[in-house]
């Protein structure tokens, strides 16, 4: 039982009320998921549910930061590549291997790379006889689920995310101004984790008291630790990058032939993938040829015979027979050093996530005397504080897996008009009542206990002040 004015160590402490558990809250949990990053083009809607889900699984928010710690580019001066890097950019999905050697046979043009000695035998348009073969490229970061991210200008067709390791420069290519893109650095966010983080030293002080000494490792003011370390983190990432409102479109030979097939419009395009310079030396894909349709007959698993017209400027690099490698993104240059750049940044983002999971236990370790039960804590009371750190530590690296919505695998809640859908849709309804609801319900439910019992062991100690 706690008395009014009770003195204990060097504190003072009496009776605490609901408003000094209501107020515990908002300062040590609340406020702390409020510093969670967003992604580019997150709506509202997606931007209130990370907020949540940070609020009952703050690892949640501390994976969404090391995601964007190691696309930072801090010192990049071209906004373009800084957008890129940060997941900001998209550009119309590319074909499908199948669709491409379909579409292949058709009489337009296409983006590709040429190699080899051309032959001398044309015929009386310029075409000429030689293997032709399919390049993939990097994949897509991923899919754009339009219906759920908001996108700075128009666009009727399918988009994916730029892969980083894709060479993207202006649209005017003399402009003697630099792109600039609307983003934030947040410096409401940054002040309000750096006030946070310093709240958090604050209660963590004040913990060292006989809260410790009755609750031990279950002590209340040891589970703002996980919240504390978003903060850091969170504050980290938004030095090191800045936030982008919505997605960027940037321009491609796809994006081309969709609109003079009438297949899709787009407005608002920041950029472009197509090379600059024809004749650069590098590897990239920067010729536009004419192909006549493809010979059935296949010379070698992913190569086949065709007649193309090779551009004018081509520049033979070798006396080898003629071969022309197309690009599904059509005609594009790649960052030679990205691959590993990033694996460096990588691991550095692993590094502080791997970090992240492993501080809270040697704090608590550290404060608790080696893990002491303490006088008056319960094993209901252990159980769930435990559990809240552990199961948010597992839920918060398989939301960091999960990333983003990728379109492919839909959203039944995105086209359902009335009940109806419902039943039409029983089977997929099920699948996401049981691969998404109900593990959800799981990771939060140690949460909601966690909360209750802060509350519950607040009401007990009391409100306390240090004299």
């Amino acid at each position: 039982m706690v008395h009014p004015k009770e003195k204990r160590s060097d504190v003072v402490c009496g009776a605490a009320s609901w408003v000094d558990v209501v107020a515990f809250f908002l300062l040590n949990y609340v406020a702390h998921a409020a510093t969670i990053r967003h992604f580019p083009g997150d709506s509202t809607t997606t931007q209130i549910w990370w907020t949540a889900c940070a609020l009952f699984v703050p690892f949640a928010g501390v994976w969404r930061a090391c995601q964007s710690i190691a696309n930072a580019r801090p010192f990049e001066k071209d906004a373009l590549v800084r957008a890129k890097y940060a997941g900001a950019l998209c550009i119309v999905s590319p074909e499908s291997e199948d669709r491409f050697w379909d579409s292949l046979a058709a009489f337009r043009d296409r983006g590709c790379r040429i190699k080899g000695k051309v032959p001398t035998d044309t015929d009386d348009a310029g075409f000429v006889r030689c293997v032709v073969s399919w390049h993939a490229g990097p994949a897509i970061s991923r899919s754009v689920v339009q219906q759920l991210e908001k996108i700075h200008g128009f666009s009727t067709g399918p988009l994916g995310v730029v892969p980083p390791s894709l060479k993207v420069v202006p649209n005017c290519r003399n402009a003697t101004r630099k792109v600039e893109l609307s983003c934030s650095n947040s410096l409401l966010k940054c002040g309000t984790a750096v006030v946070q983080v310093a709240f958090a030293c604050f209660t963590l002080y004040r913990t060292k008291s006989d809260q410790v000494e009755e609750y031990g490792y279950a002590a209340f003011g040891l589970t703002v630790i996980p919240y504390a370390i978003m903060s850091i983190i969170n504050l980290t990432a938004n030095i090191l990058t800045p936030e982008y409102p919505t997605l960027f479109m940037v321009q491609s030979d796809a994006m081309h032939e969709l609109q003079q097939e009438q297949y899709g419009d787009f407005d608002g395009t920041v950029g472009t993938i197509v090379p600059q310079n024809v004749n650069s030396k590098d590897n990239g894909f920067h010729h536009l040829l004419s192909v006549r349709p493809i010979l059935v007959t296949e010379v070698r698993p992913g190569y086949r015979q065709a007649y193309v017209q090779i551009p004018e400027g081509y520049v033979e690099d070798s006396d080898g027979p003629l071969e022309v490698e197309f690009s599904r993104f059509g005609r594009h240059e790649t960052v030679p050093t990205f691959d590993r750049t990033q694996r460096i940044r990588n691991l550095v983002a692993l590094a502080i996530g791997i970090s992240a999971l492993v501080t809270p236990y040697v704090l608590i370790a550290i404060f608790s005397n080696g893990f002491e039960a303490g006088t008056m804590s319960t094993p209901l009371q252990r159980g769930f504080v435990m559990s809240w750190l552990v199961v948010g530590q597992v839920f918060g690296a398989l939301s960091a897996l999960r990333g983003h919505d990728d379109s492919s695998a839909g959203n039944i809640f995105c086209d359902i008009d009335d009940w109806s859908d419902i039943v039409r849709n029983w089977g997929e309804f099920k699948s996401f009542l049981f691969f998404g609801f109900l593990p959800l319900l799981a990771g939060i439910t140690p949460a909601l206990g966690g909360f209750v019992v802060v509350g519950l062991m607040i009401k007990q100690f009391g409100s306390c002040v240090v004299v």
